[in-house]
């Protein structure tokens, strides 16, 4: 009787549940490619031919796992959504100071570009929201809406007597603004000259701001 390798009558989604499915690395690498050709040429003119052109990737899997370009694009921002909810998870401490937990907040949120990939990915959602606000705004709308749940932070220091402010969500949008201003635009623009020291007392001074402006 022939000797069989321990995992050859198993199928292979059973073989490949040790380690990362190949249906997985796919779908990473449809999406990786996707962020290219979006970012290089934007919605419009993308083919999905292209996209799995440089997936390597055979157009009937692109399409099995993104029926539509819309669907791969709408795919493309809850990733970027996902990644930066991932980090910017933001808890209200009592016990700690206002200005410490801000300016943590604000090194997290300007941390997300210094990944190259969230960066590509980033610039062609950026770009395309240039391109055409009525594709993309309302797929964001519900993320920036809550500031990733900043605004669930600044509910919470009300509630506490440490902040008074008459919105909690438009706060949120101007320390967003701020740290943005300061730590994520200048990166995302290429703008060159200041210094990470420079940043960071940026950062700390638009916690400083936001304070003098907000807290009790």
């Amino acid at each position: 009787m022939p000797n069989k390798k321990p995992d050859a009558d198993k199928p292979e989604s059973s073989r490949q549940a040790r380690g990362r499915p190949l249906s997985m690395e796919k779908r990473a690498a449809m999406l990786r490619a996707a962020t290219v050709e979006f970012g290089t040429a934007g919605y419009a003119s993308v083919s999905m031919d292209a996209i799995a052109a440089r997936a390597q990737v055979s157009k009937r899997t692109l399409y099995n796992h993104f029926p539509s370009k819309e669907l791969l694009f709408g795919a493309l921002i809850e990733q970027l959504a996902s990644r930066i909810g991932q980090t910017e998870k933001v808890k209200y401490r009592p016990e700690e100071s206002l200005r410490t937990q801000l300016y943590d907040y604000a090194l997290v949120s300007a941390s997300h570009v210094r990944d190259a990939e969230t960066l590509q990915l980033f610039r062609a959602i950026l770009g395309e929201h240039l391109r055409s606000v009525e594709r993309v705004e309302p797929a964001l709308r519900r993320y920036w809406r809550t500031e990733y749940g900043f605004v669930a932070w600044i509910e919470a220091a009300v509630a506490d007597g440490r902040l008074r402010v008459e919105s909690p969500e438009r706060a949120a949008h101007i320390f967003q603004s701020m740290i943005k201003g300061v730590g994520v635009w200048p990166v995302v623009f290429e703008r060159k000259g200041e210094t990470r020291k420079e940043v960071l007392q940026a950062l700390q001074e638009a916690v400083d701001v936001f304070l003098s402006y907000y807290a009790t």
